[in-house]
């Protein structure tokens, strides 16, 4: 199965930002008499600067409890469902996937905090129709189209980070993935729920903001 962009590259919102570079400088003047007389340069040392959310680090939880992700889906996780955690780690990337599901026979929502992997590149479970099933279980190849963006607000930029959206344009899968500095990732799944990106975005800042050290 084949996730397929619906526009080439989405719709990306960029960010104006501005660099500040502090330090030392120097100011002064030199003034030459009839003998050569110079005066030296004076240096003038500014305030230090202050650090940029870029060196914010994060550090990723061991477990669901730890991270509580209880706490942040809430009732937003499907009636009746049950907290599955499971922990990938890819030896070769030194990367490692935490992953907490609440799941039904027909819902599920998956929060997966990640390091040096990211969960949106992982994504390969979509609901399929009755004749999109029956096609995959023939062997062939089933193409789902989706829509992608990215986009900053004023608290990923607080933490020095940006959130990319996936979405199959049935509406039967949303994935908001929230990536930060240190190549760490917090993404928010959800399948067949009627979830607003407010609350995902809700969540995934939320959830960001308890992983900063």
């Amino acid at each position: 199965m084949r996730l397929i962009p619906s526009t080439p590259a989405g719709c990306l919102a960029a960010a104006v930002g501005v660099v500040v570079v502090g330090g030392l400088g120097y100011v002064g003047y030199q003034y030459f008499s009839d003998d050569e007389f110079t005066l030296p340069v004076t240096a003038l040392t500014s305030p230090a600067p202050t650090p940029s959310p870029v060196d914010a680090t994060f550090t990723l939880p061991g477990t669901c409890a730890e991270a509580h992700a209880p706490e942040l889906v809430g009732d937003l996780a499907p009636p009746g469902a049950t907290l599955v955690e499971n922990v990938e780690t890819i030896d070769e990337a030194d990367a490692r996937q935490l992953s907490c599901t609440w799941s039904t026979d027909s819902q599920s929502l998956t929060l997966v905090f990640a390091v040096n992997v990211d969960p949106s590149d992982r994504v390969s479970v979509v609901s399929l129709n009755d004749a999109e099933q029956q096609t995959r279980e023939m062997g062939w190849e089933v193409d789902v189209d989706v829509t992608t963006d990215s986009y900053q607000n004023t608290h990923t930029d607080e933490l020095g980070g940006e959130l990319k959206t996936l979405t199959t344009v049935d509406g039967s899968l949303q994935q908001l993935s929230l990536q930060l500095p240190g190549d760490v990732h917090v993404s928010l799944i959800a399948s067949s729920m009627d979830i607003s990106q407010e609350d995902m975005e809700r969540i995934l800042i939320t959830a960001a903001q308890q992983l900063q050290n």
